[in-house]
């Protein structure tokens, strides 16, 4: 999982974030971060071949991530993960379904119906922030 969570990174991000914000990402990070999604039944791995090619964690009312393998981009892995997802956190959602994205996934998300609310960050080691768009979709 951790191994998928950095090629994903790798591949698609650098376009939108610094070095020093690519370096400092998984700083501090390891395997062992997915586990307690894993143990809630909130992460979610997407196959082809056998190979896991990108992963989903959603709870109600929020995708907390969706990250593909830079190798399966173009094949629908995302927008199918994404649907996976929307539909899970759909249960108990009062409405509205959040997530915070990275700055090169905002059109993947306005395309699926979500819209920008404001800005956010998430905070790294060594005062290294990571700009993201705060976006929700509302349910009908």
């Amino acid at each position: 999982m951790f191994g998928l969570h950095v090629d994903s990174v790798e591949a698609h991000c650098g376009s939108h974030y610094d070095q020093a914000q690519m370096g400092a990402w998984f700083a501090q990070r390891s395997g062992e971060n997915y586990r307690s999604a894993v143990e809630q039944g909130a992460l979610w791995i997407a196959e082809a071949d056998s190979e896991p090619v990108g992963f989903t964690e959603f709870f109600p009312g929020l995708i907390s991530m969706l990250f593909v393998r830079g190798g399966a981009s173009g094949r629908g892995v995302g927008l199918r993960l994404l649907g996976f997802a929307v539909n899970g956190a759909t249960v108990g959602a009062g409405g509205v379904i959040k997530l915070e994205s990275t700055l090169n996934a905002r059109v993947f998300y306005e395309r699926n119906g979500f819209e920008a609310v404001g800005s956010g960050h998430l905070s790294r080691p060594g005062g290294v922030d990571l700009p993201t768009i705060r976006m929700q979709r509302r349910l009908e």
